[in-house]
C-alpha cells in the first residue's frame, strides 16, 4: 500500500521486506485466510477442511474464501497460482468435489464389473449409486431442464464398462417400481416419487392397448408387481378413493383399461344411486354422482354427448336429463 502511495525510499522498502511484507493485496488476503484455515483445523483436532460446506464455516468469510478458491481452480483462473493450488491441496481441500464424486462412483461401477463381470442397474443396491447412473444417462445428451452434457472422456469411460447401457431396461424400471412399493409407496404417489417411472408405467399401458401386446413375460412381471397397471390413472384413483365404486366395477366387470370405462363406471353407479338414494353410505360419493348427472345434462344440452349415452341416461332418469333446472 505504501508503495502505491509513492514511498520509494530504498531503506523503507528494505525494512518492509525484512518483515516479509506482502506487496500484493491478493496474496496478502490469500495468506491471511489460509492461515485461518490452518488454525481452524488445529482447533478442531485435524478435522477435514472439506466439512466446511456442511458446518459452521459455510456462511462465514473463511468458508466463502474456500469456495472461491474452488471456483477459481475449476475455471482455470489466473488469479490462483500453482503454488497456491499446492498449498490448498496440502491443506486437504478438495478443489473439485464434483469430479471427486464422479470418480468415486465410477470406481464403484468398475469394482462391480470386476466382481460380477458386468454392470447393471438391476444389481445396484446403493440408492446413491443408482441415482448417479440415472443422472449420467440423462446427462449424455443434456435436456431442456438444464442438465449438463457428459464430456467425451466420461462417455468413453462409461462405455468401456462391460454391460453398460445408455437406455433404461424393462427390468431396471420394474425393480425400481418394486422397491418403491416395498417401501410403502402406492401407484397414487408414483408420479410424485418419480415422474420418469410414472411415465414408463403409462407407456406400458399404452403399448398394451394401442400398439400391441407386450411380451408375455413382461405382462406376468407387471401383474406381479402392480396388478392394476392396465387401469387408467383416473379410474384407478376413483376406485381407490371410493371403495364402493370398486364394488360397482367388479359387479359390472368394468376393468378400467379404456377411456370409456370411467364413464361406464359412473353410469353404473348412477343407475344404482337412482334406484336407491341410500345405496352408497359415503355422502361425498352421493354428491359426486349428483354433480356427474348435472355435467351429463349440460353436455346433452350442448349437443356434446353422443346419442347412445344420451339414450342410456334417459332410460334411467327419463326427461330429467334434458331439464335445465
Amino acid at each position: 500500500i505504501q508503495k502505491k502511495k509513492g514511498i520509494k525510499a530504498a531503506a523503507r522498502r528494505e525494512k518492509l521486506n525484512q518483515i516479509e511484507f506482502e506487496w500484493s493485496t491478493r496474496k496478502a488476503s490469500f495468506n491471511r485466510f489460509y492461515n485461518l484455515a490452518v488454525k481452524w483445523r488445529e482447533e478442531n483436532g485435524g478435522r477435514d477442511i472439506n466439512d466446511h460446506a456442511k458446518g459452521e464455516l459455510h456462511f462465514l468469510p473463511l468458508g466463502r474464501f474456500l469456495e472461491r478458491q474452488r471456483k477459481l481452480y475449476q475455471r482455470g483462473s489466473v488469479y490462483i497460482s500453482a503454488e497456491q493450488i499446492e498449498r490448498l491441496k496440502d491443506l486437504g481441500l478438495d478443489l473439485d468435489p464434483r469430479k471427486t464424486l464422479w470418480d468415486e462412483a465410477y470406481a464403484k461401477l468398475k469394482a462391480m464389473e470386476r466382481e460380477k463381470g458386468s454392470v447393471s442397474l438391476v444389481d445396484i443396491k446403493d440408492p446413491d449409486l443408482h441415482a448417479w447412473v440415472k443422472k449420467q444417462r440423462q446427462n449424455r445428451v443434456g435436456s431442456n431442464r438444464g442438465l449438463a452434457m457428459l464430456t467425451d472422456e466420461r462417455k468413453t469411460k462409461l462405455e468401456s464398462l462391460k454391460g453398460w447401457k445408455w437406455s433404461v431396461t424393462f427390468d431396471e424400471n420394474l425393480n425400481e417400481l418394486r422397491d418403491f412399493y416395498e417401501k410403502g409407496g402406492s401407484r397414487l404417489k408414483l408420479r410424485q416419487h418419480s415422474y420418469s417411472l410414472y411415465m414408463w408405467l403409462h407407456r406400458q399401458r399404452r403399448r398394451a392397448h394401442a400398439i400391441g401386446p407386450l411380451k408375455p413375460k413382461h405382462v406376468e412381471k407387471l401383474n406381479e408387481v402392480e396388478p392394476t397397471w392396465r387401469q387408467t390413472t383416473q379410474f384407478h384413483y376413483m376406485t381407490h378413493k371410493y371403495p364402493e365404486l370398486q364394488a360397482v366395477a367388479e359387479a359390472h366387470s368394468i376393468e378400467g383399461t379404456g377411456r370409456s370405462d370411467l364413464w361406464d363406471l359412473n353410469y353404473a353407479a348412477y343407475c344404482q344411486f337412482r334406484a336407491d338414494a341410500d345405496a352408497f353410505s359415503c355422502p361425498k360419493l352421493a354428491r359426486r354422482l349428483v354433480a356427474w348427472e348435472n355435467v351429463q345434462r349440460s353436455l346433452v344440452l350442448q349437443g356434446k354427448l353422443d346419442k347412445e349415452r344420451t339414450e342410456l341416461l334417459e332410460k334411467v332418469s327419463g326427461s330429467i336429463i334434458r331439464q335445465t333446472g
